[in-house]
């Protein structure tokens, strides 16, 4: 087990209690007589792609958006976001770009963060992600609006940025 795979373990044993509230009443009846079926958990990731983002001044707080359509037969439990910025021109990663994010569901209509915050100290840096220490659940056959911000002044003006949530679909 490598370190990534422990610190998800010790991060789901703390939150077994997160997961028995959440999965509360969540199991489908079945038809008379018949046995309820099992929950069964798959781990999947979503991702979002921007491509040859220009950079925009800070002060007009413009974003590019994209949408990441969830499965309609589960329910999905992000539990880590990564991402990865790039240089347009050269696709050489930028360690630490200087860029912002935020990313809000259709269902609760909530934002992630209470303002677009930067992609480094929240997503982690690619191989290494973000771990939540409460997972997110978002409900079967939800939207979700990734919106990405450029604000580059030195440097790679042009970016492109992937990003990627992980966790796991669950069907009842």
């Amino acid at each position: 087990m490598n370190v990534m795979q422990r610190r998800m373990l010790d991060v789901f044993e703390q939150r077994q209690s997160f997961y028995e509230v959440l999965l509360a009443g969540k199991t489908r009846k079945s038809s008379a007589g018949a046995p309820l079926k099992p929950i069964k958990v798959m781990s999947y990731t979503y991702s979002a792609q921007f491509t040859g983002v220009a950079a925009v001044a800070l002060a007009t707080n413009q974003g590019v958006q994209d949408s990441i359509d969830t499965a309609g037969n589960c329910d999905f439990l992000i539990t880590y976001m990564s991402a990865a910025v790039f240089n347009n021109a050269t696709q050489a990663l930028i360690s630490t770009p200087y860029s912002r994010w935020n990313f809000t569901d259709n269902w609760s209509q909530t934002p992630m963060f209470d303002a677009p915050i930067p992609v480094s100290i929240s997503t982690g840096n690619g191989g290494f992600p973000y771990l939540l220490q409460d997972p997110k659940l978002i409900p079967a056959n939800t939207t979700i609006i990734v919106t990405f911000y450029n604000d580059s002044t030195v440097g790679p003006i042009v970016q492109d940025a992937n990003f990627a949530f992980g966790g796991y679909k669950i069907y009842y």
